[in-house]
């Protein structure tokens, strides 16, 4: 499960993984890039917004 979100919402993170493996937490925006790394450099068309996304792996702190 990849998980998209947003800076408001990803002192969530944690609780969500008590429930689901996290392998990845994109927090938002999003680019294609960031989701292209995540996926192994598969080439994934997405209608992500422009703007630097910052990946976060599920076990790093979120603020």
């Amino acid at each position: 499960m990849i998980v998209l979100v947003g800076k408001e919402q990803a002192r969530y993170i944690p609780l969500l993984a008590e429930h689901f493996p996290l392998p990845a937490v994109l927090t938002l925006p999003v680019t294609e890039r960031d989701i292209e790394a995540i996926l192994g450099g598969t080439n994934v068309r997405s209608r992500s917004s422009e703007g630097a996304g910052t990946r976060q792996n599920a076990n790093d702190d979120c603020v």
